[in-house]
């Protein structure tokens, strides 16, 4: 993530894992977006299981605009549904690189 700059505008997304520092998604689409010159940063999210609701609560209060879930993430939780638990229209939330 060299060359990597920040600002209010910066477009924040991510992938939600347990355990997520082995991921090479991050350094994947950080290399394509500084690449493409786009303002946008992809982290991985160390989430424990159990903590995906409040974590999404937590992401879309800070704005984080679109999240990848590992497959045992996947698994987990395939019976939640985020726009459902939280009453929140997400497809008006999405923005377009």
């Amino acid at each position: 993530m060299n060359n990597i700059s920040f600002s209010p505008e910066t477009i924040v997304t991510g992938l939600v894992a347990h355990p997520a520092k082995h991921s090479f998604s991050p350094s994947i689409h950080n290399t394509a977006a500084s690449l493409l010159g786009l303002n946008f940063v992809f982290l991985a999210f160390g989430v424990l299981p159990g903590d995906l609701e409040s974590a999404v609560s937590g992401m879309i209060a800070f704005n984080i605009r679109g999240l990848n879930l590992s497959l045992p993430t996947k698994k987990r939780y395939s019976h939640f549904s985020i726009q459902k638990a939280l009453k929140f229209p997400i497809q008006e939330r999405q923005t377009q690189l």
